[in-house]
């Protein structure tokens, strides 16, 4: 008998044990948690362009971010221009820096494209209906791009050096998801003198900043 009332108070012992131990891990499930969560590392942006200027201009521009410290490797955009109808479209577009052009001839007619824009410039052979052509933009800036076989062709891109943003009509704009960190916000469009200044975006910050163009020299 007495052994097995010893047996049987081990037994007590062990469950006891057991359950203290579910319990403990219960407790410390919410520490664990808590530990596994990281703050967002990223911050949105958002603003408008203000243009003392033809209002009209604002949909031939665009507002871009550069960052200070390091280049961020990115999955950069493509850009495509069609012939069509004896006319490059869109009229002006924007890429980022690294991103590709590409050209399609849609008329039934021959066509050259060609841009004397530095350090961008590029000049294709006649291509038939039907072909495709095309480069990778390295460098940023203004691109002016016509055609040696039709005067009257011409469109205008340009190569942001980071991530862009093209205003509405009104101006407004905004970035998501931008690595927190220190960047050049730059803004350009047809007809304004391009500004740039120095922001700092803080994790998990909605940051508003707003852009005034003036109009270039001469304009």
């Amino acid at each position: 008998m007495r052994g097995a009332r010893r047996i049987a108070r081990l037994a007590l012992c062990a469950c006891a044990a057991l359950i203290a131990l579910g319990a403990c891990s219960k407790a410390r499930a919410p520490a664990t948690l808590q530990r596994a969560s990281k703050p967002d590392a990223t911050a949105s942006l958002a603003g408008r362009v203000l243009f003392a200027g033809d209002p009209d201009a604002l949909s031939r521009g665009v507002v871009f971010l550069k960052d200070v410290d390091a280049e961020r490797a990115r999955n950069a955009t493509s850009v495509k221009l069609e012939h069509v109808n004896g006319r490059l479209v869109p009229s002006f577009s924007a890429v980022e820096r690294g991103g590709e052009l590409t050209i399609v001839n849609r008329d039934a007619i021959y066509h050259s494209a060609f841009s004397l824009s530095r350090p961008n410039g590029f000049s294709f052979r006649a291509y038939a209906p039907g072909t495709r052509v095309g480069l990778r933009l390295s460098e940023p800036g203004v691109i002016r791009i016509y055609c040696r076989i039709h005067e009257g062709e011409a469109a205008t891109l340009f190569v942001a050096p980071g991530p862009l943003a093209r205003p509405s009509h009104d101006g407004h704009f905004a970035f998501r998801e931008v690595p927190a960190g220190r960047f050049l916000l730059g803004a350009w469009a047809e007809g304004a003198a391009g500004v740039s200044r120095e922001i700092t975006l803080r994790a998990g910050e909605r940051a508003q900043q707003d852009v005034l163009l003036v109009p270039a020299r001469g304009e």
